[in-house]
């Protein structure tokens, strides 16, 4: 493959999602910088929807079908083969919409910034203009007792100096390309959720900051395509459980389990406003013990 350095490649994964797919291709075309490739990655790919796709998209885009469900890292690592050696790569659920300039200037923030492996707009609104946090710290037990003792705060971590770890939401993350490859890009092994805190944890542990524009906003109508597979509480169960799996990876295990018990006790006594209930905080422990067991394993496989 031709070398693509100083190009864009915006990777989008459709699942279910087609008409909406089109429309988040048709924002991107209109904001992108000049040369971006967009490839579209549709999973659980049917002869009916690669027809719909093929149709819609014409040459704006390059279809990649994908028979089985893969998860959205793994399909996200698959579109960037097929821009391999691009100066910046785009990671983008279809349910994102980019209006006006918002890429192009992205782009422009990370070439104004040889540190920074990725940035996300700093700004995410629902269809009806809710505001959703993009910026998260990293839990910690130092943290969670914080949090315990002083409950919730709300406050803004947009717009830092980009050099406090913490992990963006991956509804669009763009990437300097040299640095998305130096990590071999997302986990495979999160199906689907913690793929974005666990990304940004190993752009950190390699040197690269993380950080966001306060001044770019975009449209998330997220969880358009989950809906159609999984209920709420289902979404929760999910994401509990792959958070669980990123946290006993990463931390020693004494560690894990003190921070698992603090926030079950901090989501007991209502001192919360994450997206586990009360009636899930009792799960919480379980899924620590499973995903401590699992982390385990896995890593003495590697070994």
């Amino acid at each position: 493959m031709a070398d693509e350095r100083g190009s864009t490649v915006v990777v989008i994964v459709n699942y279910r999602t087609e008409e909406l797919t089109l429309e988040a291709v048709r924002t991107v075309r209109d904001g992108a910088p000049e040369g971006t490739r967009v490839v579209v990655v549709d999973v659980a790919s049917t002869p009916g929807t690669t027809a719909f796709l093929e149709e819609g998209l014409g040459n704006s885009a390059t279809l990649v079908p994908v028979p089985e469900n893969c998860g959205y890292g793994a399909a996200i690592n698959r579109g960037a083969r097929e821009g391999a050696g691009a100066a910046h790569l785009v990671a983008m659920a279809s349910d994102c919409l980019l209006p006006g300039q918002v890429l192009r200037r992205l782009v422009s923030v990370l070439e104004e910034d040889p540190e920074l492996g990725v940035v996300a707009p700093g700004v995410q609104r629902s269809a009806a203009g809710q505001r959703a946090k993009v910026a998260h710290e990293f839990r910690s037990v130092r943290r969670e007792w914080d949090l315990l003792m002083s409950g919730p705060r709300v406050h803004d971590e947009n717009g830092n100096d980009g050099r406090t770890p913490r992990w963006l939401v991956g509804a669009c993350l763009v990437f300097r390309g040299p640095a998305f490859e130096d990590i071999g890009g997302f986990a495979e092994d999160y199906f689907m959720y913690a793929e974005d805190i666990d990304v940004c944890w190993r752009l950190q542990r390699r040197g690269w900051r993380v950080d966001t524009d306060p001044r770019e906003e975009i449209v998330h109508l997220a969880g358009v395509s989950t809906g159609r597979t999984w209920n709420a509480a289902e979404v929760r169960r999910r994401k509990m459980r792959s958070e669980a799996r990123f946290y006993a990876r990463y931390l020693g295990a004494a560690e894990f389990l003190l921070l698992t018990l603090l926030r079950t006790v901090r989501v007991l006594a209502g001192r919360s406003t994450g997206s586990v209930h009360r009636r899930d905080a009792l799960r919480l422990p379980a899924d620590a013990v499973v995903s401590l067991v699992s982390e385990r394993s896995r890593a003495a496989v590697a070994r």
